[in-house]
């Protein structure tokens, strides 16, 4: 079978599910607007932003995406947001009114749907954004149809939480990024530690302005407190410095990590010291389900590595796909909210990420993730994870 083939089975198999995807809306663009590229390819737009700790991420989800929509034959007409927020909402303003695109894809935090809508609205554009899941916030409906893809993120670190309070111990301490720190899913290890008995001890942004000491006056502490577990709440090129200050100290607490402080593009330069490091996440290149080994051999064989962003643009691209094809966004039968993906705790080997278990869903009535979700929000909004 050829890889083209391959990856036209791939939306044959109910692929999108893997992640989640749900509908905050049901409105198809309407037939007159579509009916302008009756006789040539549908025209998608979008919106990618830049990042120079996470400099793959654009090239990840393209890649994944320009596999997903294929076999549409739909045109990709992408553009830079940078990393101004402000920026992705004149570039869709010229998709949408100047090229006329049909459909929008952009890779974004669920709060830039806020700064979307009225664009969208007025010109009746259907939307596919695409999101890490580093907030809580759910999308409400608009008038718009849009479909929300996510990478489940906050799900993924109180899964991690739990799950270590429960196996490795009851003491924690949690090392972050300035970049990381401002997003609910920082606070959804501590929650999710917490809500199976464990106690957080200490939180430090490592580089953070007032904290001169860094990563090593954090293991310094580390090594005083003695913690059962430490989390690191890193991505990107900031996991390096972490990883390589903590192979050359002395700690002795287990090692957990965002799925992002392993990313499949950092592994290599982080070496032996990541072996044994554990995540949870709703991916992962051996991942035992239909249609991926076929996803992450066609990208590896174009000389990408697969990961969870280019998975994120491939399951974007067979939505669009899809809605190229019915004339609408499809929507989930379970309503507005996606149903909880499945989580799997993974542990590095000279592998890469491993699947060792099938965790369970997280209860999102829970007490602590309701007042997560009701709570005033730092306001830190990192572009490279404005997704």
């Amino acid at each position: 079978m050829t890889d083209s083939n391959k990856a036209r089975n791939l939306s044959r198999r109910g692929f999108l599910k893997t992640l989640g995807i749900v509908s905050a809306g049901f409105l198809a663009r309407p037939a007159a607007i579509r009916a302008s590229n009756a006789t040539g390819a549908a025209k998608v737009g979008v919106l990618i932003p830049r990042s120079s700790l996470y400099p793959w991420l654009g090239d990840s989800f393209t890649s994944g995406l320009r596999l997903g929509i294929q076999p549409s034959g739909a045109e990709l007409i992408i553009e830079d947001t940078g990393t101004r927020p402000s920026l992705a909402v004149e570039k869709c303003r010229r998709l949408v009114r100047e090229i006329k695109a049909d459909l929008i894809i952009a890779l974004a935090n669920t709060a830039a749907l806020n700064d979307l809508k009225p664009t969208l609205r007025d010109t009746r554009t259907p939307l596919i954004l695409a999101t890490a899941g580093a907030v809580v916030e759910q999308p409400r409906s608009g008038t718009s149809s849009v479909l929300v893809a996510s990478l489940d993120t906050w799900q993924s670190h109180w899964a991690l939480g739990a799950w270590s309070a429960r196996n490795l111990g009851t003491r924690a301490m949690v090392a972050a990024s300035m970049h990381e720190s401002g997003y609910d899913s920082h606070y959804a290890f501590q929650m999710g530690f917490e809500s199976e008995g464990g106690e957080v001890i200490a939180t430090r942004v490592t580089d953070a302005p007032f904290n001169p000491g860094g990563v090593h006056a954090f293991l310094s502490e580390v090594e005083r407190l003695q913690p059962d577990v430490v989390f690191a709440n890193y991505s990107g090129h900031d996991a390096l410095p972490f990883m390589r200050a903590w192979a050359n100290g002395s700690a002795r607490a287990a090692l957990v990590g965002s799925p992002f402080f392993v990313d499949e593009n950092v592994l290599l330069s982080l070496g032996v010291a990541a072996l044994g490091v554990r995540s949870v996440f709703p991916w992962a290149p051996g991942l035992n389900r239909p249609g991926n080994a076929d996803f992450v051999t066609t990208l590896r064989k174009g000389g990408r590595t697969p990961d969870a962003f280019s998975m994120l643009g491939f399951e974007c691209g067979q939505a669009a796909a899809n809605w190229a094809g019915a004339g609408r966004l499809a929507a989930s039968s379970d309503g507005p909210r996606h149903p909880a993906n499945p989580l799997y705790l993974r542990e590095v080997t000279r592998r890469g990420n491993e699947i060792v278990a099938e965790l369970g869903k997280v209860d999102e009535s829970h007490a602590r993730i309701l007042a997560l979700r009701s709570g005033v929000r730092t306001g830190w909004t990192n572009t490279y994870l404005s997704v």
